[in-house]
């Protein structure tokens, strides 16, 4: 069999340029590559990229030793569009390809060459998210297995961004994008053979609103490390994210900011560290909070879990599942978060994580960690024994390959 893969993801070119995201893309590319014999590869890129096609060669070469997938890379273009009041504002109220986020992927030119892709009649097409399914549906053309990779429920990300405290008179305006953008979401989901959320939640979610059920789950899925540390004696708090992603930044602030100070106040000895792409470029870091460390990118996530006695999410925003949590627990590190920021992920309160949503309660179960090796052991355990049953990355791979046999099977 013969794969077609598209993705508004770029191409990996350092250890630094693979983020969350690119595990999930890995994780279906790994599970791919057990069922056919050939994947095509097209990333949607930014005009500044496109120079990279001079040497699809090694392009290629260089992608296949990454993912350790035999991959024929494609680049396309994505396009741009002055950024006026209009189109900010008023074009996404009618169509979701004509939205700020999605328009890139779109156009006549992107479903041309997307086309020309499917005219070589590949035997399976995957869409990895709705960027990529939208020049899909665009190209008229109507490929026989389409299995899509929903991963964050867009709707729902726009819905909480647009009425999340503060009030914010521009987020609340692009609430009057999402009937277009529910539109979207749901006619690429009828379209396809077979379509894949992160969670169950998820899964109920777009069941609760109608949507066709060829919906399964595949979550998030991580490497478990065969044997993590201990306890850490020195009581230090993690936050691990990549600041590109405005949820992350949101938290960190808010970590930083409210929670962070309530903490320091009572352990002195307290240390923050605020790991992750660009987290150097946190606005908070201009104060220079005390106690607080801004690592930068993390190239030994072992190392950055080595000296965490604990993990602090206080995401307020966003969708999807967070992995940041599932590598905590992988490394048996005590867990503390909001509710949605463990959205999906199964952890029960009070047993493998703690969840608080106010600032004050969010510190004070921190402080208790801090103090007690007991319970940081306890809920370390009890949460690695979950994702190691339910989360590593060698089981997710092969239910991603029963799940899209079985459809082929269904659709020859």
């Amino acid at each position: 069999m013969r794969t077609l893969f598209v993705t508004p993801m770029l191409p990996v070119l350092s250890a630094a340029d693979a983020g969350g995201k690119h595990r999930r893309l890995g994780a279906f590319l790994r599970a791919l590559g057990r069922i056919s014999r050939h994947i095509d590869i097209v990333h949607i890129v930014p005009g500044h990229l496109m120079g990279l096609a001079a040497d699809p060669a090694g392009l290629s070469a260089a992608q296949s030793d990454f993912w350790q997938v035999p991959l024929d890379v494609k680049l396309i273009g994505r396009r741009a569009r002055p950024q006026t009041v209009w189109n900010y504002y008023g074009a996404g109220i009618f169509s979701a390809g004509n939205q700020t986020a999605l328009y890139p992927y779109g156009g006549p030119a992107t479903a041309d060459q997307i086309g020309r892709c499917l005219d070589a009649a590949p035997d399976i097409v995957f869409a990895d998210r709705l960027d990529a399914m939208i020049p899909i549906l665009a190209s008229g053309r109507k490929p026989k297995r389409l299995f899509y990779d929903v991963d964050d429920i867009y709707h729902r990300v726009q819905l909480r961004s647009a009425f999340a405290p503060p009030f914010d008179a521009v987020r609340r305006a692009l609430a009057l994008q999402l009937p277009a953008l529910l539109v979207a979401e749901r006619r690429a989901v009828a379209r396809s053979t077979r379509a894949f959320v992160c969670s169950n939640a998820d899964a109920a979610h777009l069941r609760h609103l109608g949507f066709p059920r060829q919906v399964e789950t595949v979550p998030n899925a991580i490497d478990v490390p065969p044997a993590p540390p201990g306890v850490v004696a020195a009581p230090s708090i993690l936050f691990l994210g990549s600041y590109h992603h405005p949820p992350n930044i949101i938290a960190a602030e808010r970590l930083i900011r409210c929670i962070w100070p309530r903490i320091y106040a009572r352990v002195p000895a307290a240390r923050l560290l605020i790991a992750g792409a660009e987290s150097e470029r946190l606005p908070s870091r201009s104060a220079a909070p005390p106690g607080v460390e801004f690592r930068g990118f993390v190239d030994d996530l072992a190392t950055i879990y080595a000296e965490s006695r604990l993990v602090c999410t206080p995401i307020t925003t966003g969708s999807g599942t967070r992995l940041k949590l599932l590598e905590a627990a992988a490394y048996a590190r005590p867990m503390v978060s909001t509710r949605i920021g463990a959205e999906g992920l199964g952890f029960r309160d009070n047993h493998e994580i703690m969840l608080r949503e106010d600032d004050a309660s969010l510190a004070e179960v921190c402080i208790a960690l801090l103090r007690d090796d007991a319970l940081c052991a306890r809920y370390g355990t009890t949460a690695r024994d979950m994702v190691r049953d339910r989360f590593d990355v060698r089981r997710v791979e092969l239910a991603i390959v029963d799940l899209i046999r079985d459809a082929c099977r269904a659709a020859p």
